[in-house]
Protein backbone atom coordinates (compact mmCIF):
# COMPACT_ATOMS: atom_id res chain seq x y z
CA UNK A 1 0.00 0.00 0.00
CA UNK A 2 2.34 3.09 -1.06
CA UNK A 3 0.04 5.63 -0.11
CA UNK A 4 -0.37 4.67 3.43
CA UNK A 5 1.91 7.46 5.67
CA UNK A 6 2.11 7.12 9.55
CA UNK A 7 -0.34 9.77 10.88
CA UNK A 8 0.43 13.42 12.01
CA UNK A 9 -2.03 12.84 14.74
CA UNK A 10 -1.73 15.28 17.62
CA UNK A 11 -2.67 16.36 20.57
CA UNK A 12 -4.32 18.74 19.62
CA UNK A 13 -6.59 17.30 16.82
CA UNK A 14 -10.09 17.09 17.84
CA UNK A 15 -10.36 13.07 17.40
CA UNK A 16 -7.20 12.75 19.41
CA UNK A 17 -8.72 11.60 22.88
CA UNK A 18 -11.41 9.24 21.11
CA UNK A 19 -8.60 7.27 19.14
CA UNK A 20 -6.61 6.65 21.57
CA UNK A 21 -8.74 5.69 23.90
CA UNK A 22 -10.33 3.46 21.34
CA UNK A 23 -7.10 2.35 20.73
CA UNK A 24 -6.26 1.73 24.67
CA UNK A 25 -9.38 -0.54 24.85
CA UNK A 26 -8.12 -2.41 21.54
CA UNK A 27 -4.81 -3.30 23.03
CA UNK A 28 -6.40 -3.80 26.45
CA UNK A 29 -8.64 -6.16 25.26
CA UNK A 30 -6.06 -7.97 23.06
CA UNK A 31 -3.44 -8.19 25.96
CA UNK A 32 -0.79 -6.05 24.70
CA UNK A 33 0.61 -4.49 21.91
CA UNK A 34 3.24 -7.25 21.30
CA UNK A 35 0.63 -10.05 21.47
CA UNK A 36 -1.72 -8.15 18.93
CA UNK A 37 1.10 -8.13 16.64
CA UNK A 38 1.85 -11.54 17.18
CA UNK A 39 -1.89 -12.78 16.85
CA UNK A 40 -3.64 -10.40 14.45
CA UNK A 41 -1.68 -10.63 11.51
CA UNK A 42 -1.74 -14.35 11.89
CA UNK A 43 -5.64 -14.22 12.19
CA UNK A 44 -5.85 -12.43 8.91
CA UNK A 45 -3.21 -14.39 6.92
CA UNK A 46 -5.16 -17.50 7.74
CA UNK A 47 -8.43 -15.44 7.13
CA UNK A 48 -7.08 -14.67 3.47
CA UNK A 49 -5.89 -18.32 3.15
CA UNK A 50 -8.84 -19.77 3.44
CA UNK A 51 -10.64 -17.50 0.85
CA UNK A 52 -7.61 -18.11 -1.41
CA UNK A 53 -7.75 -21.97 -1.04
CA UNK A 54 -4.85 -22.63 -2.51
CA UNK A 55 -4.76 -26.48 -1.97
CA UNK A 56 -7.95 -26.62 -4.12
CA UNK A 57 -8.21 -23.79 -6.36
CA UNK A 58 -4.65 -23.55 -7.01
CA UNK A 59 -4.53 -19.53 -6.43
CA UNK A 60 -1.70 -18.02 -4.73
CA UNK A 61 -2.61 -14.41 -4.25
CA UNK A 62 -4.92 -12.15 -3.73
CA UNK A 63 -5.15 -10.80 -7.70
CA UNK A 64 -6.66 -14.09 -8.73
CA UNK A 65 -10.08 -13.85 -6.25
CA UNK A 66 -13.07 -12.53 -7.69
CA UNK A 67 -14.59 -9.29 -6.78
CA UNK A 68 -17.39 -11.19 -4.97
CA UNK A 69 -14.40 -13.10 -2.88
CA UNK A 70 -12.63 -9.84 -2.42
CA UNK A 71 -16.02 -8.10 -0.85
CA UNK A 72 -16.61 -11.30 1.39
CA UNK A 73 -12.79 -11.57 3.00
CA UNK A 74 -14.31 -7.81 4.33
CA UNK A 75 -17.42 -9.05 5.91
CA UNK A 76 -14.94 -11.96 7.43
CA UNK A 77 -12.46 -9.49 8.66
CA UNK A 78 -15.24 -7.50 10.55
CA UNK A 79 -16.37 -10.97 12.14
CA UNK A 80 -12.81 -12.15 13.02
CA UNK A 81 -11.85 -7.99 14.09
CA UNK A 82 -14.76 -8.13 16.36
CA UNK A 83 -14.64 -11.64 18.16
CA UNK A 84 -10.87 -11.27 18.67
CA UNK A 85 -11.49 -8.31 20.88
CA UNK A 86 -14.58 -9.77 22.34
CA UNK A 87 -16.52 -7.06 21.56
CA UNK A 88 -20.30 -6.37 21.51
CA UNK A 89 -22.03 -5.56 17.99
CA UNK A 90 -23.30 -2.00 18.22
CA UNK A 91 -25.59 0.24 15.70
CA UNK A 92 -22.78 -0.06 13.05
CA UNK A 93 -20.03 -2.88 13.52
CA UNK A 94 -19.57 -2.67 17.16
CA UNK A 95 -19.54 -1.04 19.98
CA UNK A 96 -16.03 0.43 21.80
CA UNK A 97 -16.60 3.11 24.94
CA UNK A 98 -19.73 3.71 23.95
CA UNK A 99 -18.71 4.48 20.64
CA UNK A 100 -20.53 2.77 17.77
CA UNK A 101 -17.63 1.80 15.34
CA UNK A 102 -17.65 0.55 11.70
CA UNK A 103 -14.89 -1.87 10.73
CA UNK A 104 -13.56 -1.49 7.04
CA UNK A 105 -10.99 -3.57 5.15
CA UNK A 106 -9.69 -2.73 1.62
CA UNK A 107 -7.42 -5.54 -0.69
CA UNK A 108 -7.03 -2.12 -2.53
CA UNK A 109 -5.56 1.16 -1.71
CA UNK A 110 -8.77 2.67 0.12
CA UNK A 111 -11.97 1.66 2.18
CA UNK A 112 -14.97 2.97 1.15
CA UNK A 113 -17.09 4.85 4.47
CA UNK A 114 -20.99 4.40 4.30
CA UNK A 115 -23.26 7.48 5.10
CA UNK A 116 -24.37 5.73 8.59
CA UNK A 117 -20.79 5.81 9.66
CA UNK A 118 -20.25 9.65 8.69
CA UNK A 119 -18.52 11.23 12.23
CA UNK A 120 -18.13 7.50 13.69
CA UNK A 121 -14.82 5.84 14.35
CA UNK A 122 -13.78 3.46 12.04
CA UNK A 123 -11.31 0.39 12.20
CA UNK A 124 -9.62 0.42 8.55
CA UNK A 125 -8.07 -2.88 8.00
CA UNK A 126 -5.93 -3.18 5.23
CA UNK A 127 -4.36 -6.22 3.50
CA UNK A 128 -2.27 -7.77 0.80
CA UNK A 129 -0.69 -10.81 0.00
CA UNK A 130 2.42 -9.84 2.03
CA UNK A 131 1.15 -7.00 4.54
CA UNK A 132 -1.24 -6.35 6.65
CA UNK A 133 -2.09 -2.90 8.49
CA UNK A 134 -4.57 -1.88 11.14
CA UNK A 135 -5.59 1.22 12.75
CA UNK A 136 -8.49 3.84 14.06
CA UNK A 137 -9.87 6.78 12.44
CA UNK A 138 -12.85 9.54 12.57
CA UNK A 139 -15.00 9.38 9.60
CA UNK A 140 -15.63 13.33 9.46
CA UNK A 141 -16.39 15.47 6.31
CA UNK A 142 -12.85 16.65 6.37
CA UNK A 143 -11.26 13.43 6.37
CA UNK A 144 -13.01 12.47 3.38
CA UNK A 145 -13.68 12.46 -0.27
CA UNK A 146 -16.68 14.92 -1.24
CA UNK A 147 -17.63 12.74 -4.39
CA UNK A 148 -20.09 9.90 -3.42
CA UNK A 149 -20.16 6.25 -5.43
CA UNK A 150 -23.76 5.40 -6.17
CA UNK A 151 -24.37 3.99 -2.59
CA UNK A 152 -23.23 7.39 -1.30
CA UNK A 153 -20.27 5.47 -0.02
CA UNK A 154 -16.80 8.19 0.07
CA UNK A 155 -13.65 7.22 0.36
CA UNK A 156 -10.43 8.48 2.69
CA UNK A 157 -9.05 11.47 1.37
CA UNK A 158 -5.49 12.61 1.20
CA UNK A 159 -5.46 14.59 3.79
CA UNK A 160 -7.81 11.96 5.77
CA UNK A 161 -4.39 9.67 5.43
CA UNK A 162 -2.59 11.74 7.55
CA UNK A 163 -5.39 11.43 10.39
CA UNK A 164 -5.66 7.41 10.37
CA UNK A 165 -3.35 6.38 13.46
CA UNK A 166 -1.81 2.97 12.61
CA UNK A 167 -1.64 0.68 15.82
CA UNK A 168 0.18 -2.11 12.80
CA UNK A 169 2.15 -0.51 9.99
CA UNK A 170 2.91 -2.95 7.31
CA UNK A 171 2.78 -5.67 9.38
CA UNK A 172 4.21 -8.60 8.05
CA UNK A 173 2.36 -12.01 8.32
CA UNK A 174 3.63 -14.70 9.82
CA UNK A 175 3.98 -18.26 7.95
CA UNK A 176 -0.02 -19.62 7.86
CA UNK A 177 -0.50 -20.72 11.07
CA UNK A 178 -1.94 -24.34 10.64
CA UNK A 179 -5.85 -24.10 11.34
CA UNK A 180 -7.31 -27.09 13.95
CA UNK A 181 -9.24 -29.74 13.02
CA UNK A 182 -12.65 -30.41 13.69
CA UNK A 183 -13.67 -32.21 16.73
CA UNK A 184 -16.58 -33.40 14.89
CA UNK A 185 -15.54 -34.62 11.46
CA UNK A 186 -11.98 -34.12 11.40
CA UNK A 187 -11.90 -31.36 8.60
CA UNK A 188 -9.82 -28.19 9.02
CA UNK A 189 -12.01 -25.75 10.65
CA UNK A 190 -11.85 -21.50 11.00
Amino acid sequence: MQNKKHSTILKSNRDYKTLFAIEATLLRQAGSISKLKAELPTLLKNALAEVIDNERTGRRTLSDLEKTEKTYIGTKVEILVRNYFRLPKGNLDLKINGNDVDIKNTVGSNWMIPPEALNKACILVALNDQFCWFGVFMASPENLTSGANRDQKRSVSAAGFLNIHWILFGEKYPAVAELPNCPSCGRKSA
